[in-house]
């Protein structure tokens, strides 16, 4: 759950700046920017756009591994149990 909000969250940011900083006419679009700081604008309206997408890459890789995992070992204990089954038997079959 928490892969898919992040994913909600940053996909969310990502087209708002997108829209804001390159699609829509307004104070905050790189074209209207002018003077000594618009160099300036450009480069952090461009990391306004890339930090949002390294947040929707990371959690697509975390939402799709989450989904790979065997349901059922949600948890270390869960895990811990499997293994603690799996030796017992190796154990048993080798008594």
């Amino acid at each position: 759950m928490g892969a898919l909000l992040l994913l909600l969250s940053m996909l969310t940011g990502l087209l708002w700046g997108f829209g804001g900083h390159y699609l829509f006419p307004s104070g905050d679009n790189v074209v209207h920017v002018t003077g000594p700081a618009a160099p300036a604008f450009l480069i952090s309206s461009f990391l306004v756009f890339i930090v949002p997408w390294a947040g929707v890459t990371a959690s697509i890789s975390t939402f799709m591994q989450a989904l790979r995992q065997p349901h059922g070992r949600d948890s270390v204990g869960t895990d811990q149990q499997q293994r603690e089954k799996e030796s017992q038997v190796h154990a048993k079959s080798q008594v």
